[in-house]
């Protein structure tokens, strides 16, 4: 069994273009940290579960004009939103010194914070409103995931990975981006330790 130190400092995640909103945005970087617990079963297969914060988001640059194209001010809004994700993994192992792992699993998450920077209507002046309670608070993404395990020693392990997720789930609603179809997707990039309880 093992517990493993999930953390990295850029989680690369985007909001992709809608059918009718967000014609252009950028990627949010943020941090994703937590903690997984592994649990083998027979030969190389082992299922997972993980507790994690995760930030995701996106930007998105606009160039505001007057009515005879005059340009008046341009800036960049900032959609950044706070999840407690809890990935149900499964995967296999092979190696020895260096052990690779293939791992699939379901993301369900919550939202936690939902924090919108962007320009008022009034001035074009920029300003922040937190949205926790109108985006869906429920997300839902699918996760695959190649990393390896180094042995440091007998009970210790260095866990360099790489992870993609999308989110099957629209955070839109009647309430929260009227109409639009967005879902949060990215590439994570992490870097753990994880130490092996053995039985006695």
């Amino acid at each position: 069994m093992h517990w493993k130190i999930k953390a990295l400092p850029h989680n690369k995640v985007k909001v992709p273009n809608s059918e009718n909103f967000l014609s252009e945005t950028n990627n949010r970087y943020g941090f994703v940290g937590g903690l997984s617990y592994d649990y083998p079963l027979k030969n190389v297969f082992y299922v997972g579960v993980e507790l994690l914060y995760a930030q995701k988001g996106f930007k998105e640059d606009f160039n505001f004009t007057n009515n005879i194209g005059e340009p008046l001010k341009e800036g960049t809004t900032d959609s950044n939103y706070s999840y407690l994700s809890i990935p149900l993994k499964y995967g296999y192992t092979f190696g020895k010194k260096i052990r690779l792992n293939v791992n699939h699993a379901i993301v369900p998450s919550i939202l936690i914070s939902a924090k919108i920077k962007t320009f008022s209507v009034e001035d074009l002046e920029m300003v922040t409103y937190r949205n926790t309670d109108l985006p869906d608070r429920i997300d839902l993404a699918i996760l695959a995931e190649i990393g390896c395990n180094y042995k440091l020693n007998e009970q210790f392990l260095l866990c360099p990975s790489i992870t993609y997720t999308h989110s099957v789930t629209n955070f839109a609603n009647k309430n929260y981006m009227v109409g639009s179809k967005v879902r949060h997707w990215g590439a994570i990039f992490s870097l753990g330790f994880k130490y092996t309880l053995r039985n006695k």
